[in-house]
């Protein structure tokens, strides 16, 4: 799959406020915008192409190998940060689902040893750990595995420049 993208200048990738290097500037919220609609379009995410199609006399060689770069590890740092992210949701949803059981073990026990009203207060906490480690382990890392996906087709896609 290929997307195209029109540019005038190279500065349209990079945040207008960031006035270092190529290197190390800031990628552009329209830039980023416009590669999160053309993906939600496409179909087929693997193997992407990103063709930056600029005038010819606009265009630097050495410049274009520096952007790449920088537009690569960019896209890396996020899929890396999604996948943390991801893993660490994972073990806290099942770290709560683990403290909810036992305490539905300790209040069980604790109900048949000794039977009072109290007994019950335990039930309480135990379903809420229960019931949110499930919704952290179903819910909201499903969210996290569309963005590192995402961030792991851009980081792997292939970028170039072509005249326009």
């Amino acid at each position: 799959m290929e997307i195209v993208i029109a540019l005038d200048l190279y500065d349209d990738i990079f945040s207008d406020f960031d006035i270092r290097g190529f290197n190390e500037r800031t990628i552009s919220r329209d830039f980023l915008d416009e590669m999160s609609l053309r993906m939600s379009r496409m179909s087929a995410k693997d193997k992407l192409r990103v063709v930056f199609v600029l005038p010819k006399e606009q265009r630097v060689e050495r410049d274009e190998v520096v952007i790449v770069n920088r537009i690569k590890r960019f896209f890396s740092y996020r899929h890396t940060r999604y996948q943390q992210k991801d893993k660490k949701v994972k073990w806290r949803s099942i770290l709560f689902f683990a403290i909810g059981l036992a305490l539905l073990a300790v209040a069980n026990f604790v109900h048949r040893l000794i039977p009072t009203i109290f007994n019950d207060f335990l039930l309480i906490p135990s379903w809420f750990f229960v019931w949110s480690g499930l919704e952290q382990f179903l819910g909201s890392r499903d969210k996290l595995k569309k963005k590192k996906r995402y961030y792991e087709v851009l980081s792997n896609a292939r970028y170039e420049f072509r005249d326009k």
